[in-house]
């Protein structure tokens, strides 16, 4: 004969599933808040990665993912300059104007 499963753990296991969600909730805003501040940076002009992840509130580590996931998806541009990694927009062309 199987027990019954305890209540305490069923709501144990909700409470931590809804941590769960609050974290991913606050990570995904926290990198939504990264790509917009990295990308109103850029519109500035290059900058090297020490000086965006300085400007941008916020732990290094995610703020360096969401960066190289602004690289591979194109809408960054990563160059080395010597030691230093330099990030910029890439230039896009506008219709009508010739290049």
């Amino acid at each position: 004969m199987q027990r019954p499963f305890p209540a305490r753990c069923a709501s144990r296991s909700a409470h931590e599933i809804q941590e769960k969600v609050k974290r991913e909730a606050s990570e995904k805003s926290a990198n939504e808040r990264f790509e917009k501040e990295i990308l109103e940076l850029l519109t500035g002009g290059s900058m090297s990665q020490g000086d965006l992840l300085q400007k941008v509130q916020g732990k290094d580590r995610n703020k360096s993912k969401v960066l190289a996931q602004l690289v591979s998806f194109g809408r960054v541009q990563m160059q080395k300059q010597g030691k230093a990694f330099v990030y910029n927009l890439p230039d896009v062309p506008v219709e009508g104007v010739a290049a």
